[in-house]
């Protein structure tokens, strides 16, 4: 969700520095990720990828109103699940703050390297 809203901003040429733009930015898209990523209708699977997404994403990520746009559309996503499906969502916000009533995170049960090895596997491709 971060490295869409960073998509999109950098398309609208807004400066990622640039808090309250960016918010209004994660306030107004419309976020689908199947069957591919995309933005306002716009695919972006491989564009959040790029390079230029990598560099800027953690500025958007640190945005707070950012952070709470995307929360908040995060524990709807979750709420709209199956009970049985909730535990398996997986973001950057997936504890307990974008999943109000769960008694634990899921975080717990990985391992510590499980998440970076999968990363580095999407950014490098199939193995």
């Amino acid at each position: 969700m971060y490295r869409a809203v960073t998509c999109e901003a950098i398309f609208r040429g807004i400066d990622v520095h640039d808090e309250a733009a960016v918010a209004a930015v994660a306030d107004s898209v419309t976020l689908t990720t199947l069957p591919r990523v995309s933005v306002n209708g716009r695919d972006v699977e491989d564009e959040i990828r790029s390079d230029e997404i990598n560099e800027a994403v953690s500025v958007v990520a640190a945005n707070p109103e950012v952070r709470a746009s995307m929360v908040a559309r995060q524990r709807e996503l979750a709420a709209a699940q199956p009970w049985h499906r909730r535990r398996g969502t997986r973001h950057r916000d997936g504890g307990l703050s974008s999943r109000p009533g769960q008694d634990i995170p899921h975080r717990l049960a990985r391992g510590t390297g499980a998440s970076p090895r999968r990363r580095g596997r999407g950014l490098r491709g199939p193995t």
